[in-house]
């Protein structure tokens, strides 16, 4: 065999590896169906966590709204049930649950 075209050989080998790891590790993959399910949400008086309780509710979820304000959890909730879905209210400070 010319040493050459062995040479070549061998450099495509580690190209087609290569791709084929960026293909496994990027590859699109199937999306898990995010319904009937209990969410929990940390921080979910107000901001993303209050955008999040509201999309995880709107796709049929019961959400357990988590935050330290407990008059802005309440509000959030409120919101959710006044739309008819399925939401409770805790206040919690996560920060300290290491602490217990």
């Amino acid at each position: 065999m010319d040493p050459v075209a062995l040479f070549l050989a061998i450099l495509r080998l580690p190209l087609y590896l290569l791709l084929e790891l960026y293909y496994f590790l990027f590859r699109s993959r199937p999306c898990k169906p995010i319904t009937n399910q209990n969410v929990l949400i940390t921080g979910a008086g107000q901001g993303i966590g209050a955008e999040f309780a509201r999309q995880f509710a709107e796709l049929g979820n019961t959400v357990h709204c988590l935050d330290i304000n407990k008059e802005l959890v309440e509000g959030v909730v409120g919101t959710l049930r006044a739309a008819g879905h399925g939401a409770h209210a805790y206040t919690c400070d996560s920060a300290l649950i290491p602490l217990l």
